[in-house]
């Protein structure tokens, strides 16, 4: 009996892990700081690529994201938005206000690397590695700046 109690509170243990690990918002809206307009991403493997990639990085000092510059990221979660998609509703209507969560993106600087902070991961600002960057660039989010 003890066996099986512990088989089933270990397959419980890896499903809820393999969950959190696809965890990624369905849209992302980038805006404000170097940005002259909002970039708004619903590419989802492009975004989990991304959010997985800077939660498995390194984590950064806080004060390495201090006076310096920034980009909003407003992340829309969940089934509803997927819905929103999923019926051919334009993304790009979207406005950073109706998100779910917001964090912020900060380009390399001055010789200070990217980050990005998220809040829903615990342990932000991360460093974004090379994988991550070079999906921010492809939709136009500027990865250095000043």
């Amino acid at each position: 009996m003890r066996t099986l109690v512990a088989s089933v509170a270990l397959i419980a243990l890896l499903v809820g892990a393999s969950a959190a690990a696809a965890a990624a918002p369905r849209i992302v809206i980038f805006s404000g700081g170097p940005l002259e307009h909002q970039i708004v991403v619903s590419d989802w493997k492009a975004i989990f690529t991304v959010t997985q990639a800077a939660v498995a990085a390194s984590a950064a000092a806080p004060a390495r994201a201090a006076h310096r510059p920034w980009v909003r990221v407003s992340m829309f979660w969940g089934p509803g938005w997927n819905d929103y998609v999923r019926q051919g509703k334009d993304p790009k209507a979207l406005r950073p206000g109706q998100s779910d969560q917001t964090g912020r993106f900060y380009p390399a600087y001055r010789g200070r690397p990217a980050l990005l902070d998220l809040g829903w991961a615990g342990g932000w600002p991360r460093h974004v590695p090379p994988v991550a960057l070079a999906v921010l660039k492809r939709f136009g989010v500027p990865i250095v700046v000043g």
